[in-house]
């Protein structure tokens, strides 16, 4: 990822990029954690407390847009997946309505029943390899480690915490931030380089979902990798991203004998 120019002016910043400077920018849900195993019980959990607040049927409806498979207990292309937690809430929101609910009413009862941080309490964190040992990685050979999440900010900093590796992160953005535009716009990828003082040709984007892909080529990252982890068909990502690759240890792997 080398580029002729020592300085870049990145849109979101007033100020330039070093071209010595280099970030692994780590989407979370399907990529360093199972997404599956933290989020089904939650949903579950959800449109049943939904259903029991208001007598109507819903779980029909709530797993179809999530892209849940309830048989399976796993996760599919839906909002769920690809969206913020927030664009769920206004889902829920918009589905109550729809069923009769008043717009008042119908936000309540989502209120009452839409507790993303809950998931972290009735799911089972699930990595995907030694995240902490390639974090440290990485780090070792002088990136620096951002992750770019849709999930909300207190669901993603209990899961670092979680994992061990809170103090090897260098940056965090998450879909509920304010003034955030969410993937695959390019602004949170740029964001993190403008912070970090990193040139985006610079910056490695991994993550499990097309739309991650797009994320890491709308910011003109040097390089896109997705993994398999997420269960997104290998024809899908691979329309999107520079390397498809089963796991995150393959991508630390691929981006340290790149020398990225």
């Amino acid at each position: 990822m080398n580029n002729n120019s020592n300085s870049y002016i990145n849109p979101y910043s007033t100020g330039t990029a070093s071209a010595e400077k280099k970030v692994v920018i780590f989407d979370k849900d399907g990529t360093l954690t199972c997404m599956h195993a933290m989020w089904a019980p939650w949903l579950i959990q959800t449109a049943e407390r939904m259903e029991a607040s208001t007598g109507l049927s819903l779980q029909d409806d709530i797993y179809k847009a999530m892209g849940f498979n309830f048989d399976a207990r796993m996760f599919g292309p839906g909002i769920l997946m690809e969206c913020t937690n927030q664009v769920c809430f206004e889902y829920l929101c918009e589905l109550l309505v729809k069923k009769g609910l008043s717009p008042e009413r119908a936000r309540l009862v989502s209120e009452d029943c839409f507790d993303d941080g809950n998931a972290a309490v009735c799911g089972e964190l699930l990595e995907f390899g030694d995240v902490h040992g390639i974090f440290s990685r990485l780090r070792d050979e002088g990136y620096y480690i951002a992750v770019d999440t849709a999930d909300s900010r207190i669901m993603t900093e209990g899961t670092l915490d979680r994992l061990g590796v809170s103090h090897l992160v260098d940056m965090v953005v998450c879909g509920n931030d304010a003034g955030i535009k969410p993937k695959p716009d390019a602004y949170t990828a740029l964001k993190i380089c403008s912070r970090l003082g990193v040139h985006p040709k610079n910056a490695v984007f991994v993550g499990d979902t097309i739309t991650d892909a797009m994320c890491g080529k709308n910011s003109k990252c040097g390089l896109v990798i997705s993994v398999l982890t997420g269960g997104v068909d290998k024809r899908i990502l691979e329309k999107k991203a520079d390397f498809v690759v089963d796991s995150i240890e393959e991508a630390a792997d691929l981006i340290l004998s790149r020398n990225c």
